[in-house]
């Protein structure tokens, strides 16, 4: 970060960079004092901010900051957040006992969301800041799920090729590629146990993947056709919907052996489980249902009625809400697990199928196959306050969010400081 600053701009402030105003952090460091008004002046834009100032890029950020101080504290948490030797501290608002010394970074990090396109075969990245397009990333064929792993990669299932691509979030190229069993459908990351599950629809097993050499360590057999999966990890179980064979099974993840199934009526298309209650919520496609079972004794708890064919669900443990994509009924079911009841049902937009929350965000994204759209929901209100068009037949998706010292030359160029 530095080096990107250290020679654009700053020969007139060596000086002033070495005295007292920065005896706290790097003395050689000119774009760090830059913040000060000792150093302001000694490299321009000391009043009017004149064109002179437009071919440095810390003398636009100066201008900038001067325009708009607000944007000082913001900027300051960045760089408190982002570099190491940083300590410069941004003071809250005055309480009883004087300034709080709480810093508030609204934009503290970066958040992308990446979805799988089944029909056009790529990826489409979303900033979350923005709810713009910033990159579409070709991918192997029929692409359908999406995991992050660690805090910079992308796994994507593709289902037409029987593989996984790899991606690398900070350059958006792919870096690896896995083979795996026939038809991956989804995929989950386990970050207790540092693994990669995938569930391979067509051959009935799921792939056990070590993300740290990117190699198949394992595979386990389970029943016919399963399509997704939940995993547990205060338990060290994982629960798998067998949609041909009409149960669950039930996999040790610490020996990666099926210990148990239990039957479930109709089609299992998805299942959630929420590890504080003990409790899986599974969706049948058949009957429009959702059956609550028991983990411990695999019994049927309730079941919950809900749009016509369900085909996946997120839960939000925070809030307690569970999420249910109904594809012919175009709606999206939020129910209230501590009462298993809905409360509220919210319009799609074309056959919605993948759901994913950002709880920081008070967002829920739906992506909406038949019109190749992703709607933006605020979990607030339970509406759609926007809709994104993607690429063709969008499935499932995750987000990945970066605390990486590129953080702040995105948040220079999202304010219009920097080109």
């Amino acid at each position: 970060m530095y080096n990107h600053f250290s020679n654009r701009g700053c020969n007139n402030c060596g000086t002033s960079c070495s005295n007292n105003a920065c005896s706290h952090r790097h003395k050689n460091r000119c774009n760090s004092c830059l913040i000060y008004n000792n150093c302001q002046t000694s490299c321009g834009c000391s009043d009017g901010c004149s064109d002179g100032c437009s071919n440095h890029i810390v003398e636009e950020i100066m201008c900038a900051l001067r325009r708009n101080p607000a944007l000082l504290n913001e900027l300051a948490c960045i760089v408190a957040k982002n570099l190491i030797h940083f300590s410069y501290v941004i003071k809250g608002a005055t309480g009883p006992t004087g300034a709080t010394g709480v810093c508030t970074c609204p934009v503290g990090t970066t958040c992308s969301v990446y979805l799988a396109n089944y029909g056009s075969n790529n990826v489409t990245v979303l900033d979350t800041q923005t709810d713009d397009i910033i990159a579409t990333i070709p991918v192997g064929t029929n692409p359908v799920d999406v995991v992050a792993v660690g805090s910079n990669l992308i796994y994507v299932t593709n289902s037409g090729t029987n593989n996984i691509s790899v991606i690398n979030s900070n350059t958006n190229t792919i870096v690896c590629t896995i083979s795996v069993g026939t038809k991956p459908s989804s995929i989950y990351y386990d970050s207790t146990k540092n693994v990669v599950y995938v569930v391979n629809t067509d051959s009935n097993s799921i792939s056990v993947v070590d993300p740290s050499t990117n190699t198949v360590i394992c595979t386990i057999g389970v029943g016919t056709s399963p399509s997704e999966m939940a995993i547990d990890p205060t338990k060290n179980l994982a629960y798998v919907s067998d949609s041909g064979s009409n149960e669950i099974s039930v996999i040790d993840t610490l020996t990666n052996t099926v210990i148990a199934t239990y039957p479930v009526s109709g089609i299992p298309s998805s299942v959630v489980v929420n590890p504080t209650t003990g409790l899986d919520y599974v969706a049948d496609m058949n009957n429009n249902m959702i059956y609550v079972v028991d983990t411990n004794t695999g019994n049927m708890v309730t079941t919950i009625a809900v749009g016509s064919v369900p085909v996946k669900e997120v839960l939000d443990g925070d809030s307690n809400l569970l999420y249910v994509s109904n594809s012919v009924g175009n709606s999206v079911s939020v129910i209230d697990t501590t009462t298993n009841t809905i409360i509220c049902t919210i319009d799609a937009n074309g056959y919605p199928f993948g759901l994913l929350v950002d709880k920081n965000a008070d967002r829920l994204y739906v992506a909406n196959t038949g019109s190749d759209t992703l709607s933006i929901v605020d979990t607030t209100t339970n509406t759609v306050i926007k809709t994104v068009a993607v690429g063709t037949q969008p499935s499932e998706m995750d987000i990945i969010c970066n605390q990486s010292s590129n953080t702040l030359i995105n948040f220079l160029r999202l304010r219009g400081i920097i080109r």
